[in-house]
């Protein structure tokens, strides 16, 4: 359902609704100004360590995609802003962050990320 409705509204991923003329619409913000409420969200969210699956969740009940939590946590990194630690002992890979849905069912516990 999230898909489809991000599929049809771009911006804000909240699917079409009616607006009268002079309302805001989905035009009236970017998705970079989303991306700023879930980066937001994410700085008191990683405040105490996460794991990919909680992380998971937590955007969804936001309403975003997965590929909006990575873009954000790929910010956070390249600013080394982010802790990101492997639960198995395991070299993590630079850039993988595990938040999918495969990663979620499977191994929802893979890594766990903190804001430094």
């Amino acid at each position: 359902m999230l898909e489809s409705k991000w599929e049809i509204d771009q911006e804000e991923g909240r699917g079409w609704s009616y607006k009268n003329p002079g309302e805001p619409t989905l035009f009236t913000s970017t998705t970079a100004d989303r991306l700023n409420k879930l980066e937001l969200f994410f700085r008191t969210f990683l405040k105490e360590s996460r794991t990919n699956g909680e992380i998971y969740e937590a955007t969804l009940h936001q309403g975003f995609r997965p590929k909006h939590a990575v873009e954000v946590l790929k910010g956070f990194t390249a600013q080394n802003q982010i802790i990101v630690t492997p639960t198995d002992g395991q070299k993590w890979r630079k850039g993988s962050y595990y938040i999918n849905y495969d990663d979620y069912c499977n191994r929802s516990n893979r890594i766990s990320i903190q804001l430094t």
